[in-house]
């Protein structure tokens, strides 16, 4: 039985803890053994890699439910400091870009590969068989990449510390592959968290600090929607189903 000093997020199929200076990410219980697993040696490759991650500490059980431990870091989250206001929207997106760029430049060769992740991902949505099929065939004619992707790295998984580098944290997503298709997975948490006025600015600091073109990395965009449509709540889905829509014309069934 964990005895925690305080709750520090709670979603619909996790909640996370501080303990000390211990963080315990505690799973649903329908939440399967091996995405834990996943999760965990992406974090323990990550942290091998210098990547900004949070020490690993193991996987256990905890009322029958899955949790992993972390090293807790003391900070609050980029979110955070962006609703109180303590930095201004460009500060704040250009902290993000800066962080994203220090994982993206990490080692990945312990990841899997983006391409046979996104694969497996779209194969499996419930869209109509024409739509996965016109996805795939996008997904087939984009350019591998090298880099570390963390997936998912908008306000809420980056903590900045009172002294050192910012940190990412939830590295479920992680791969191998494209930085432009990372700066895409960024630009949908933005425009579900913080609207899409602050995801294309953020498009603009991002293009500009890689080196990379605005369309290029909006290629990759149904391609990560699509990707997250398993799991997803009705608002982000709705979101997600638009970007296909908008790319995919052949019909869209649920």
């Amino acid at each position: 039985m964990i005895k925690p000093d305080r709750v520090i997020a709670l979603r619909s199929d996790r909640t996370v803890y501080q303990r000390g200076n211990l963080c315990d990410k505690v799973f649903a219980r329908a939440y399967a053994c091996v995405d834990v697993l996943q999760e965990a040696r992406n974090l323990a490759a990550a942290w091998e890699a210098s990547a900004s991650a949070p020490g690993f500490i193991e996987v256990t059980r905890v009322d029958d439910r899955w949790a992993l431990v972390t090293e807790y870091v003391r900070g609050e989250t980029l979110a955070q400091r962006m609703a109180s206001g303590q930095c201004d929207t460009d500060g704040c997106l250009r902290t993000l870009v800066e962080a994203q760029l220090r994982v993206q430049s990490a080692g990945a060769e312990r990841f899997a590969p983006l391409r046979d992740v996104l694969r497996e991902e779209i194969a499996g949505t419930p869209l109509a068989e024409s739509v996965r099929r016109a996805l795939l065939e996008r997904l087939e004619g984009q350019e591998d990449g090298s880099a570390l992707c963390h997936g998912d790295l908008g306000p809420d998984n980056l903590i900045l510390p009172a002294e050192g580098a910012p940190v990412a944290v939830d590295w479920d997503r992680a791969c191998r592959g494209s930085a432009d298709a990372d700066a895409a997975a960024t630009w949908l948490s933005l425009a579900l968290e913080q609207g899409r006025e602050t995801a294309e600015r953020y498009l603009e600091l991002y293009t500009a600090g890689a080196g990379s073109l605005r369309d290029d990395v909006l290629r990759w965009l149904p391609l990560m929607a699509a990707a997250r449509l398993r799991g997803s709540v009705r608002r982000e889905k709705e979101m997600y189903m638009r970007i296909i829509g908008q790319t995919v014309k052949d019909g869209i069934s649920l």
